[in-house]
């Protein structure tokens, strides 16, 4: 009886993880520094990046990642929980602004996103 695969070495595995995951590496260098600027966008995240907003979105929609869009969004929202889980601003506006969002797109799409209110959060 034969063996189905007669290479030498081990068959080769997908590459995929390993792709996604030095990606989103990328994506989170180029990013965090910069989460906290109200004008920093897709674009600007694609600029840092060196390449386009489309390369950008054909390159997340290829591993399996959320639209450039969402990633940022929901960056800057777990960044927004993690400070209010810490308590490092006093205020759901002061978390917002560390987070580049104005307070009540924040407050709108934190609850969307975690199912608290911040404001709850801020409390505990």
């Amino acid at each position: 009886m034969t063996a189905l695969y007669q290479g030498g070495g081990s068959p080769r595995r997908d590459a995929r993880p390993r792709r996604r995951a030095r990606f989103e590496a990328r994506l989170v260098e180029a990013a965090d520094p910069r989460l906290g600027e109200p004008t920093f966008n897709v674009s600007k995240l694609a600029e840092g990046l060196e390449m386009s907003v489309r390369t950008l979105q054909l390159r997340m929609q290829k591993l399996a990642l959320p639209t450039p869009a969402t990633w940022l969004r929901g960056r800057r929202l777990e960044r927004g929980r993690r400070l209010l889980e810490d308590h490092a601003y006093e205020t759901v506006g002061e978390v917002a602004a560390a987070v580049g969002m104005s307070p009540s797109y924040f407050s709108r799409a934190f609850r969307v996103h975690a199912g608290v209110c911040p404001s709850e959060l801020l409390k505990c």
